[in-house]
């Protein structure tokens, strides 16, 4: 699984992923976003989904931006893994709510989807911002049970 969001990091995390399997191998990729914000059951994913009409209220009209946004994000992730050589078949995608906060999310959906690694960028200011108010990526590290984490600085 390949956690991304709206920071380089990530980038740099899609693009080493796609540099290790580049087209060799039968590896599958399911690039995870979690939407900051967005309520499990939240009627703009069900939209998303397509299990429900779009929404109509202001609030999951805002969710509904931030979805598109992370849509967006996923595609752009997607075309490089593909020009990296990965054939679109082995490529799929999830959209998470924050359901106990992004490492959780990211690990409950890893754990669901059978997926044994799970990769995440490191920020450059990773460290700085760990010691102030702790860090994704050491959330993950120290929470990860059954799963192999791979932080790509």
């Amino acid at each position: 699984m390949l956690a991304i969001d709206f920071n380089d990091a990530s980038i740099r995390a899609v693009d080493y992923v796609g540099r290790m399997l580049d087209g060799r191998s039968a590896g599958r990729v399911l690039i995870a976003m979690v939407a900051k914000g967005l309520p499990s059951g939240s009627s703009a994913l069900r939209a998303l989904e397509g299990a429900v009409p779009e929404p109509e209220l202001h609030g999951d009209a805002d969710c509904s931006k931030e979805l598109v946004s992370a849509q967006e994000l996923i595609q752009r992730a997607a075309a490089r893994l593909l020009g990296c050589g990965l054939e679109a078949s082995q490529i799929s995608s999830v959209i998470l709510p924050d359901c106990g906060g992004v490492p959780q999310s990211l690990l409950d959906e890893a754990h669901s989807a059978g997926c044994d690694t799970l990769v995440v960028g490191r920020r450059e200011d990773a460290h700085l911002h760990h010691l102030l108010l702790g860090s994704v990526s050491s959330s993950l590290i120290e929470k990860a049970s059954g799963v192999t984490i791979w932080v790509v600085a």
